[in-house]
């Protein structure tokens, strides 16, 4: 039995729990890896609120798993009202760790308040579990920083641990839905036997986008624009956030959100859309070369105007980036109809689950509305 103790990470140890989580979980093809200036933003130069990542361990100074909340605001009955996103939790006791590395059994060493009640079987299973102890930290945390509600996608490993044992609950109308916009490149990609057929597929998808895309009255009130100083936006972003038609639980997403989030990282674009020189929509994309292929990824977006204008202005967008040799795709749950159309396809579903902390929002609340966020993209 391997002796642990739980600590929160400062910057001076961000390397080491980096290091874990590198080493053992990162997925090269998927470009799914941690960059320290990346957690360096979410963590502690978050904007809306200094974040928290707490990691394992051992008494030989050997990590074994991590855990972190970032700290966003969501808009929630005319209040503002902080919550959290938890993420980075990956431990030792993972498959994929253990098909690496081999099985160990740990204990954690940290005093804890469960003594009183060890017939309880969820403290059962996180004195067992480092997953459950992090988790368990993370939830404490959060109630004594005055965070309303932790929220998180889980996987299907996860999501059974975080609802039965860890008193989180799955949303009861909404999901994530991960996307994908179907391109020559994405099927070629599938079925590599189909390679010597790129030109007609090519042509073939040209035909029908512009079909689907298209507006035989055409789009003269519309206009497009690559945002590059976005600084000198601030006031029209925020003019746009304000009179965003939105029902409610949603996450902020005004300029400083924006700024934190995407401004100061060259690899991603914020493209606007005017209607009546009225910014109505903006989307956010990153382009990235991989071995075999470009991958543009919708990292984030909002629209305030009809499905119709919507789609025309995503399909120019992915049009300035020769889109036909990219694979393309999105994680939302806004507006799912939007995206019904056979050009999309629909991958799979993510369990979006929470954990309340104000029991008076967990009464009315049913889900995050317009959660858009890009698929390995994630902070």
């Amino acid at each position: 039995m391997i002796n642990w103790t739980l600590k929160e990470c400062k910057i001076e140890n961000l390397k080491k729990v980096l290091n874990f989580l590198n080493e053992n979980f990162s997925i090269d093809e998927l470009d799914f890896f941690w960059k320290e200036n990346k957690i360096k933003s979410k963590i502690f130069e978050n904007p809306i609120s200094k974040g928290y990542l707490i990691y394992g361990i051992t008494e030989n100074q050997k990590i074994i798993g991590s855990a972190s909340l970032t700290i966003k605001k969501i808009f929630f009955k005319n209040e503002k009202i902080k919550v959290a996103e938890i993420g980075d939790t990956f431990t030792a006791q993972a498959k994929s760790y253990i098909d690496k590395n081999g099985y160990e059994k740990f204990k954690c060493k940290n005093k804890d308040d469960f003594n009183q009640i060890k017939q309880n079987k969820e403290i059962l299973f996180i004195k067992k579990s480092i997953f459950g102890r992090l988790v368990e930290e993370l939830k404490t945390i959060a109630a004594n920083d005055n965070i309303a509600f932790i929220y998180g996608t889980a996987n299907a490993n996860s999501s059974s641990s975080y609802i039965n044992r860890l008193n989180f609950k799955r949303s009861k109308k909404d999901h994530v839905n991960e996307f994908f916009f179907i391109t020559s490149k994405l099927i070629i990609q599938r079925f590599k036997y189909l390679d010597k057929a790129n030109f007609l597929l090519n042509f073939i998808f040209k035909i029908l986008n512009n079909i689907y895309f298209s507006n035989p009255f055409g789009y003269k009130d519309l206009n497009i624009e690559l945002i590059g100083k976005p600084e000198e936006k601030k006031i029209e972003i925020d003019n746009f956030w304000h009179n965003y038609d939105f029902k409610s639980n949603v996450i902020i997403r005004d300029y400083e959100f924006l700024k934190w989030r995407y401004f100061n990282d060259n690899n991603y674009k914020l493209f606007f859309l005017y209607k009546n020189k009225q910014l109505v929509s903006w989307i956010v994309i990153r382009k990235k070369k991989f071995k075999e292929f470009y991958k543009i990824t919708i990292c984030d977006f909002l629209f305030n105007c009809s499905k119709k204008d919507f789609l025309y202005f995503f399909y120019e967008v992915l049009k300035k980036q020769n889109y036909q040799s990219c694979i393309v795709n999105f994680w939302t749950n806004i507006d799912k109809k939007i995206f019904s159309s056979k050009l999309f396809y629909k991958n799979k579903k993510i369990n979006l689950i929470y954990h309340f902390i104000d029991k008076n929002i967990e009464n009315d609340l049913d889900s995050i509305k317009n959660f858009t966020i890009g698929c390995s993209d994630n902070i």
